[in-house]
């Protein structure tokens, strides 16, 4: 009977778009097709895709699945799927199998392992990891074997690489007598950040502090509803709020614990305490208004809806950039109000969050703006589905290249009509080169070469040379094809690739770019380091990294599941450290707390210590042999001239690639200069990558992604992630 009734579910009916979206060759679409399943609900998908050829897909049904997940998946070849299973299954999981995956290769399967057989009787195989060399293993080991002694001892250590896991470690974990023990270190570091009489900001501070790691930490046992004492810990974090007389720096700490213990009074005490902060402080209103700022963020990373109606009296906030933050720490209904601000820089902001696409395409029919457009058109692109539609064609047709360019990108998810023929049309006579070249992006993605392609072979025999021109660009784009062809005179051309397409056909070997580019590092994986100068002028660029950080490693890790990534900082001698370092490690978690823990202070002379930074990216770091190594340097001040043969000698010898940035235009708008330094140029030819510039926030995701995937697709990167 069971059996039965598993083939029942197997043939149930699914819905024939997301079934292509998930079973479909095209790796893109996938986890919208899970997503989807999983909210209507479809079970039989989902337990198909748990059975695929392809591990990325038996992954995504894994996630998809949870407790269902078929536990066979727990023995799968590929590590992501393996890791993926256990989390899905957690204690469900059948013990024999989880002792014997605390053996694999794989950290991220084992801490995941680790962490399912947290309510077994016997710790004793746990406790033999306490001492593991994967950090993350370390520290859920501790965890979940009962080691929360020698956690506490850990999270107060002054090595960030060491204190930050084991105080998310806690917060997962801890019971009652560690949030009693954070909750009074919480209340030290409060008082720290207050003494004298004009604090320094938190993240303009000389010392890097794990504090943000210890709120977090704080918020995250207030999340779980622990209560020490009889008291709940929302209570005691109300309390500290009450009673601390925080600083403006004080305020940002408490907001990530209150932000766990979803407090609406609290959240009020924080805010105006901000805000009038800024009223008495004319000459210090900069530094408290970025404040105000970081304490917006920190309740947009989990924002709960109780707080909208707080929130949205801020909307009135002279400074649009503080608007903007409160458009993006808004959710649900509230989201759409931002949308009438006179300031474009928050119409954007709220485009991002609001999630009605009648409410996104109402706006698109009397907006003027050019930057709000092309928010509405990604905003659109997020939320897909019928509604979007007629948004996404109107944009389509707008006379600026900008917004028909992000219009092509939200083709992706949108469901249109002949959007194969629609797309076409744009590949072969849209006026601007970019718009095409987006269009033959999105053509590629959706995997339709055996509609488009015959199609666009037709067009190499039309009367329009322009338009022939772009018929073979596009089959340029979409195969790695180069059958000759003069567009002067086209029906032997046309001839030679009907008689190449035939054989496709009969071979299919057709093939493309940056599709199978992407295919390459899902098989290899991918290893990250990214290195910033975190001397003082560089406050901005960090606090930016940090707003984008979780973005890009949910981007990435949709296209390559197996990705790891290691911070690493650099100042200069003197300063109050040199170089600084996160473990490798998958938890975005992790990476956003220590990011987070790390001011911009020092510095002071013009060259920093470039090499050191680099040195203990390339040669003091655990890479693994098969995936690929990438190494971002982030800087606005040159290497000491006395370090440039070793630097060159460590570069030339890496088995990666190291691209350099140099920010020291950011925020400088058209001031700042388009041309690297001369040493970063150097770094970049030696570290066999490029050498750029970056000079405002808005471009930093997507830079970051174009150097990590490959500075050829740039347009591909643009159009797929509306960027």
């Amino acid at each position: 009977m069971v059996f039965v009734a598993g083939l029942l579910l197997l043939l149930a009916p699914s819905n024939a778009e997301t079934e292509r979206m998930l079973l479909g060759d095209s790796p893109f679409f996938r986890h919208e097709g899970m997503r989807r399943a999983v909210a209507a609900g479809d079970r039989a998908l989902l337990q198909r895709a748990a059975i695929s050829g392809k591990w990325d897909v038996r992954r995504l049904a894994a996630m998809g699945l949870g407790a269902h997940t078929p536990h066979g998946l727990l023995k799968d070849p590929i590590a992501a799927v393996r890791a993926a299973a256990v989390e899905a299954l957690d204690v469900t999981a059948p013990e024999t199998l989880l002792l014997k995956l605390l053996e694999d290769e794989d950290d991220a399967v084992r801490a995941a392992a680790v962490w399912a057989l947290r309510a077994r009787t016997n710790k004793t195989p746990l406790r033999k990891l306490w001492r593991d060399p994967s950090a993350s293993v370390r520290m859920t080991a501790l965890a979940a074997g009962g080691g929360l002694t020698k956690l506490r001892k850990l999270a107060t250590d002054d090595n960030l690489a060491v204190a930050v896991p084991s105080l998310a470690a806690l917060g997962r974990a801890g019971g009652a007598a560690e949030a009693i023990h954070l909750l009074r270190a919480l209340s030290k570091a409060l008082t720290r950040h207050a003494r004298g009489k004009r604090p320094v900001p938190l993240y303009l501070q000389e010392t890097p502090h794990a504090d943000i790691a210890l709120a977090r930490a704080v918020g995250e046992m207030a999340r779980r509803g622990l209560e020490p004492g009889g008291r709940s810990l929302r209570t005691l974090i109300a309390k500290l709020v009450t009673t601390s007389k925080p600083s403006a720096s004080g305020r940002i700490l408490l907001a990530y614990a209150v932000a766990g213990s979803r407090d609406l009074g609290s959240a009020r005490l924080i805010l105006d305490g901000q805000v009038g902060s800024i009223a008495k402080s004319a000459r210090s209103s900069i530094s408290l208004q970025v404040g105000l700022e970081e304490v917006l963020y920190a309740f947009a990373q989990e924002p709960w809806p109780e707080l909208a109606p707080l929130l949205s009296a801020h909307l009135r906030n002279r400074s649009p950039r503080v608007r903007a933050a409160v458009a993006l720490a808004l959710t649900g209904p509230a989201a759409n109000k931002p949308l009438g601000d006179p300031a474009p820089m928050v119409r954007v902001a709220a485009c991002s969050r609001v999630e009605d696409a009648l409410v996104l395409a109402e706006l698109v029919r009397g907006e003027e703006n050019v930057s709000v457009l092309i928010a509405a058109a990604h905003g659109l692109g997020r939320l897909g589905g019928d509604d979007a539609r007629d948004g996404v064609e109107r944009l389509l047709r707008h006379a600026d290249a900008r917004v028909r360019h992000a219009a092509v990108g939200a083709t992706l998810r949108v469901s249109m009509k002949s959007r194969d023929r629609v797309l076409l049309n744009v590949a072969l006579g849209d006026v601007s080169a970019t718009v095409r070249a987006a269009a033959a992006a999105v053509l590629d993605f959706h995997e339709r070469n055996e509609t488009i392609l015959p199609m666009a072979i037709r067009m190499l025999v039309h009367e329009d040379i322009a338009r022939r021109q772009n018929a073979i660009a596009l089959i340029h784009r979409l195969t790695d094809a180069r059958v000759g062809f003069d567009p002067a005179n086209p029906k032997a051309g046309a001839a030679q690739w009907q008689q190449w397409w035939a054989a496709q056909k009969k071979h299919r070997k057709v093939t493309g770019g940056f599709r199978y580019h992407v295919a390459d590092l899902r098989k290899r994986g991918l290893d990250i380091a990214l290195v910033l100068d975190a001397t003082g002028s560089m406050a901005p660029v960090i606090q930016a990294t940090k707003r984008r950080l979780q973005r890009l490693i949910e981007t990435l890790r949709e296209l390559v599941p197996d990705l790891r990534v290691r911070i690493v900082v650099y100042r200069d001698a003197g300063d109050a450290f040199l170089t600084l370092a996160s473990p490798f490690t998958h938890e975005l978690r992790v990476l956003e707390d220590y990011l987070s823990c790390i001011p911009a202070a020092g510095g002071g002379d013009q060259p920093e210590a470039v090499l050191s930074g680099l040195r203990r990216a390339i040669v003091k770091t655990p890479w693994r042999a098969k995936p690929k190594r990438v190494v971002l340097l982030f800087g606005d001040a040159p290497p000491h001239e006395r370090h440039m043969a070793l630097l060159e000698a460590t570069l030339r010898e890496f088995k990666g690639s190291v691209h350099a940035v140099d920010v020291a235009g950011f925020g400088m708008g058209p001031r700042g200069s388009s041309k690297p330094n001369a040493a970063f140029l150097k770094i970049g030819k030696w570290g066999h990558g490029t050498a750029t510039t970056l000079q405002n926030e808005a471009d930093l995701l997507r830079e970051l992604l174009v150097l990590i995937l490959g500075p050829r697709f740039r347009t591909d990167i643009e159009t797929l992630f509306g960027l």
